[in-house]
Order: C-alpha cells, then sequence, then structure tokens
C-alpha cells in the first residue's frame, strides 16, 4: 500500500489504480461526517434564480394606456334599489364624477345625506374588489360616469276629504359607477398653461379661427326670421363681407 495525497485534503490510503472520481467522493464523505458543509455546485451565470427580472420603466402614454385597458375589462357598480328619489340621488352623484375613489369616499363621510351613508359602502366594495377580485390598484382609477337610474314607484292610497282618494309613490332610485384610467400627473409647467388656458376661456380673449372654412355670416340683427327665410344677397352672398371692424 503506498500513500496518495490529494491537492486539496489529507492523504487517502489506496491502490495506485483508484480513479480520482472514487477519491472526490470519499473525500466529500469524510467532510460530512466532520461536519464541514458539503460543496455547493457552481450556479450559472445570470440572473439569480427565483427572483422576478423587473421591467424597464414605462412611459407615460404607455401607463394611461395600460390603466385604459384594465378599466375597459371592469364591470359597472350599483348600489341597487334603495328608497330615495332620482332627483335627490342624483345630488350624490355629482359629487363622484371625474374624482378619485378616495376623494369620493371623503365626499360621502362629509355630506349631510341620508343616502350617503350607502353611497360610500359601495365604493367601498369597489375598492375592495379592485385590490383583491382584480389585482388592481385603486388609485389607478377615476370615476368616469356615476349615473342615476329610476327603480320601481310603489303606489299607494292618498286619503283626501269628502270621500275621495288619490295615489301617493314611494320612490325608488339606484346609482350606478364606472370606472376610467386615472390621468398622469402634470409637470409645474403644464399646471401653469393650464391656469392660464383656463382664464383665457373664462374672460373670452379668444376666439377660435378655422382657417380651412369660410367665413360664415352673421345672422342679420334687423330680422326676426330664421336665417333660412333670409333671402337678400347682402347676408346669404359669401362673397360680400357684411361684418364691420370694431372702433
Amino acid at each position: 500500500m503506498q500513500q496518495l495525497r490529494m491537492s486539496s485534503g489529507p492523504s487517502v490510503s489506496a491502490t495506485p489504480d483508484v480513479s480520482p472520481l472514487f477519491q472526490a467522493a470519499m473525500q466529500e464523505a469524510r467532510s460530512s461526517a466532520a461536519g464541514a458543509p458539503a460543496a455547493q455546485p457552481a450556479q450559472p451565470a445570470g440572473p439569480a434564480l427565483g427572483k422576478p427580472v423587473l421591467d424597464k420603466p414605462k412611459t407615460p402614454e404607455e401607463i394611461f394606456a395600460t390603466r385604459a385597458e384594465a378599466a375597459s375589462r371592469l364591470p359597472v357598480f350599483t348600489t341597487g334599489n334603495m328608497r330615495v328619489s332620482p332627483q335627490k340621488l342624483n345630488h350624490l352623484a355629482r359629487l363622484l364624477r371625474r374624482q378619485t375613489i378616495e376623494e369620493a369616499k371623503r365626499q360621502m363621510n362629509h355630506t349631510l345625506k341620508r343616502r350617503g351613508v350607502r353611497v360610500a359602502s359601495l365604493l367601498h366594495r369597489i375598492e375592495a374588489a379592485l385590490r383583491h377580485n382584480y389585482n388592481l390598484d385603486p388609485a389607478d382609477f377615476v370615476i368616469a360616469q356615476a349615473f342615476v337610474g329610476k327603480g320601481t314607484y310603489l303606489k299607494r292610497i292618498r286619503i283626501h276629504g269628502r270621500g275621495r282618494f288619490g295615489i301617493m309613490h314611494h320612490p325608488s332610485a339606484h346609482i350606478k359607477v364606472m370606472l376610467g384610467p386615472r390621468p398622469n400627473d402634470k409637470t409645474p409647467a403644464e399646471k401653469e398653461m393650464a391656469i392660464i388656458a383656463r382664464r383665457l376661456v373664462k374672460r373670452k380673449l379668444f376666439v377660435n379661427v378655422h382657417d380651412s372654412r369660410p367665413i360664415q355670416q352673421l345672422h342679420p340683427v334687423w330680422s326676426s326670421k330664421p336665417w333660412k327665410y333670409v333671402t337678400s344677397p347682402k347676408w346669404t352672398d359669401p362673397n360680400i363681407v357684411v361684418a364691420k371692424p370694431r372702433a
């Protein structure tokens, strides 16, 4: 018997015809018995296993398109019929339109209308459905439409004097909510331009001029007839200019 020394461990007593693979197996078995951790196989180069590969950041247009596609697959949420008139319920629907779900819940919690509690419960169900049923973020959507529908009107007898009677109605109505994508946040420059444009429209400091269409003649102020009954060439001929410049 002669001693065969390995480069990575103590000497192993073996015959000259022992293969190197058998020697490596014996060395691993002795290391495991001694409590030393076994050598781990080399991992291939590349991303770590089990970890998701992060996508590239999306542009604002792609984010809005993704939200719009998700909103198109959502159903219409409704409160169901409740004892309230459609006219009174429409006051609450006006507070919901073009608002985020969080802001709409805040409006319903501070309203003095009794049916605000029922509408607030609907918004809570919408928020829970987006998170648990559709795996979506409620902050990515706004209430695009909130319209009121008429329910069943119950007819009852209203007693009048002198043996007469009338009919009174117990109305019912419901609110239906449709979600839409939330617009992307504007930059400070875009917000400033929107404020300026709103002021210009409100004060009527400009008039839209379409160069592709001919000038439309104004309705004659001296004629009480509609435009289709005016036959004078002064007002019907487009080659005659009747508008006078302002002083």
